[in-house]
């Protein structure tokens, strides 16, 4: 198999750790062999993990497009509300392209891209690793295999758990909608291509609800400063005490992710300033903390999508209820029980492999993404496959704040008639 040459435009976590370590892990396979990051420090470390040369190294992604093709593909993960611009340059210039979710945080540019890829006859995936784990392939072959006859309907809990939560949603880059994008469409949306996936039918409707309950000024502590370091009285008990909070061991939080390359020492100066040092009761955060969608697919499968932030574990439960039986899946544990209606048997799975880095979806989807440039792979996350549940993601928060039920083919058709590409 030939190599696959690739550019990757935005070296955070997710492009640095999540992706590009599949092509140290497989240099026969796959060579980054230039990179974008306005970051010096992350532009440089990844450089120096990939053997990039400075003169392919650069801080703005036009100076990459003004270059001829210079790869096969194009590996872009930067902010939500900047990944529409270089996904649709780099397929102008002919690069297939690997895009982190959500595709765009504007509806009509994601139908747009779609359209893009198609004209230049180009695969565009996106990166819904869910599709990839072993886990939810497990749960998909069962469903087809009728092991639960056919499926009637879906309960999925995404328990985001306190601390991502806060750390993401509250402080972090997605803690508000006008500046980032929905909840529901940055964190969710590969969970409604799941149900997209299992139903194996077009939605029909969706309906929302959600609210910011617990992270607002109401529950501030009494005399609670704007920033934990600026002398807060409630800083022994505060959970989310930034210092605390981001010092626990195995606290899952990386000091990169709060100053760049610093030790502890450096996150107790980023909390001073960053975000991450803001109290999680006096900032400008709109992301619900918890929310309900309802989905209905024209063959009559239900859906009951509960998300919540304030969970003691970081962690998605599943049940499928068929004809003949049921299923429940444990994502974190990465178990499934399979109940039958007839027999009363109960098979007991257990999965084996990695549970980090979305159980294995990360480099599940990096490996078929290079199968598919050279003729073959799955395309199981193809912007074809794909887009729907994005539109689904906006028609979420369109019912929650409106309060009204949206009928999905309706809902996409004035997308496409009256969408607005100019803006995000």
């Amino acid at each position: 198999m030939p190599k696959v040459t690739a550019v990757l435009v935005g070296a955070g976590d997710r492009g640095t750790n999540a992706y590009a370590p599949y092509a140290i892990q497989h240099p026969e396979d796959l060579q980054f062999i230039a990179v974008v990051e306005h970051r010096q420090s992350r532009r440089e470390r990844f450089a120096a993990l990939h053997g990039i040369p400075a003169d392919r190294c650069y801080a703005n992604a036009e100076d990459l497009w003004a270059q001829p093709k210079l790869a096969d593909a194009a590996v872009i993960c930067t902010s939500d509300k900047e990944h529409f611009i270089p996904a649709k340059r780099a397929l102008e210039k002919g690069y297939h392209v690997l895009l982190e979710k959500p595709l765009s945080t504007n509806a009509a540019r994601c139908i747009s891209l779609k359209e893009i890829a198609e004209k230049n006859n180009l695969t565009l995936m996106t990166c819904y690793v869910l599709r990839y784990t072993p886990f939810y392939q497990r749960l998909y072959e069962l469903t087809r295999q009728g092991k639960i006859g056919r499926l009637i309907s879906i309960q999925q809990h995404e328990n985001i758990g306190h601390a991502h939560f806060s750390h993401s949603y509250v402080r972090g880059n997605w803690h508000n909608a006008k500046k980032s994008c929905s909840m529901i469409l940055s964190k969710s949306c590969h969970d409604l291509d799941i149900f997209c996936w299992f139903a194996g039918s077009p939605c029909k409707s969706v309906q929302s609800f959600g609210t910011l309950n617990y992270f607002t000024q109401a529950n501030a502590p009494q005399g609670a400063p704007e920033r934990c370091t600026d002398g807060c009285p409630a800083r022994e008990e505060c959970t989310y005490y930034a210092p605390a909070l981001y010092a626990r061991e195995n606290s899952g939080f990386s000091s990169s992710i709060i100053a760049d390359g610093g030790d502890y020492s450096a996150m107790i100066e980023a909390f001073k300033t960053g975000p991450y040092g803001k109290c999680v009761f006096r900032n400008d955060n709109d992301a619900c903390d918890n929310q309900v969608v309802n989905i209905l697919f024209e063959n009559g499968v239900t859906v009951s999508f509960i998300i919540n932030g304030l969970t003691y574990e970081c962690n998605r439960n599943i049940r499928l209820y068929g004809t003949e039986g049921e299923i429940r899946g444990d994502l974190l544990r990465n178990t499934i029980d399979v109940f039958s209606f007839k027999s009363g048997a109960t098979e007991h799975i257990e999965l084996h492999g990695r549970l980090d880095r979305h159980g294995g979806g990360d480099y599940g989807i990096i490996h078929d993404f290079v199968q598919v440039i050279n003729g073959g792979g799955r395309k199981l996350t193809a912007v074809q496959n794909s887009l729907e549940s994005h539109v689904m993601a906006f028609a979420a928060e369109e019912s929650r704040l409106s309060s009204t039920v949206v009928d999905l083919k309706r809902y996409a058709a004035e997308l496409k008639s009256h969408g607005d590409i100019s803006s995000e």
